[in-house]
Order: C-alpha cells, then structure tokens, then sequence
C-alpha cells in the first residue's frame, strides 16, 4: 500500500485507532454499560472493524474506495459477504447483531438481552460455529463479565470474535502486492 494510501486509510478508518489496550479497556468498559450501552457499542466497534478489513481489501484507489465507506452497516457486511470476505454464517450473525442494535436504538425503555425479540437473534446468531461466549472463558467461568447474562455476555462475545478476526483479515491483507505483467508494481514494468 502506497504511503498515500495508508494515510488515506488511516484517516478514513482508524480516526479512533483502538490498541489492543484500549480493546481490553473497552472490554471491561462492558460492565458499566446498561443493555442499551452494550448493544450500541458493540455494533459500532465491529462496524469499525469491518470497515478496516474492507478498506485493505478494496483496490488500493482512494477515490474509488471512499464511496463505500459512507454507506451503512448492512451494506458494508452485504459487500464483505459479497467479495468472499464472510461467509453466509458470519453475514446472518453480524445482521443479527445488527437487529439488536437496531433495536435497542429505538426502543427507549424495556429493551433487555433477555426479553423477544432479543432472546432469538442471540440464539440465532450462536449457531454459528465458533463464535460463542466459550471463547471467551474459562473452565465454563464467566471471567470478565461476572454480572453479564447469558444473552448479553453471548452477544458480547460475538461482537469480540468477529472484530478480532476482522482486524486480522485486515492486518493481512495491507501486506498484499499485485504482481500482475501490466501492474506498475511488476518487475518487467515497473
């Protein structure tokens, strides 16, 4: 990636860079937060995740990328699942995460973890392999989130797996090199 590139995807993406401190920061942020908290928060920080993964997957053309970034979170995990970034599973998982945070966003009072519509979207999204809250403990101890429900530490906890896979695929592809004859980058032609 050029270095006019980075910059672009750096100020485009990462205005809030978050380290690994500041995610277990956030983490453990958790628990302060109410039902309404957590689900707003989750879906924004994995909305930003995704975000990155796309930007370092998309043609390296600061114009032709910006376009997409401006679109919404159902249309950036649309595309992911469209260029083979996600699969179906983790699609429907992260529109579930999506359906809770829509509507905890617009119920203002009763919305919980443990009530309808929530309690389906939750058992829905789990059937997706590996992205359960086990991941996240220890000996079937709930660790970090001891006064977390279930549903609310399940959702947690997928927010979690799907936003550290997504910063990998990103971490990885930022590395990759178009090696194409006709590529500036191309030995023979460069």
């Amino acid at each position: 990636m050029s270095k006019k590139s980075k910059t672009y995807v750096q100020r485009a993406v990462n205005k809030q860079k978050m380290s690994d401190i500041e995610l277990a920061t956030l983490i453990f942020e958790y628990r302060n937060q109410s039902d309404h908290g957590t689900a707003l928060i989750g879906a924004s920080y994995l909305d930003f995740r995704l975000t990155e993964a796309l930007v370092a997957f998309l043609v390296d053309d600061k114009d032709a990328v910006q376009g997409f970034l401006s679109y919404s979170f159902a249309y950036r995990t649309k595309l992911a699942y469209m260029v083979g970034l996600v699969n179906r599973d983790v699609r429907d998982a992260m529109d579930r995460i999506r359906d809770i945070r829509n509507h905890f966003a617009h119920e203002w009072s009763g919305a919980s973890f443990e009530q309808p519509p929530i309690t389906g979207w939750i058992k829905e999204m789990l059937q997706v392999p590996n992205i359960g809250p086990q991941l996240l403990m220890d000996q079937n101890e709930n660790i970090l989130f001891k006064s977390a429900t279930a549903n609310r530490f399940a959702y947690i906890s997928a927010v979690f797996v799907l936003a550290t896979s997504f910063r990998a695929i990103a971490s990885h592809l930022r590395h990759r090199v178009c090696v194409l004859p006709f590529s500036k980058r191309s030995k023979n032609h460069g």
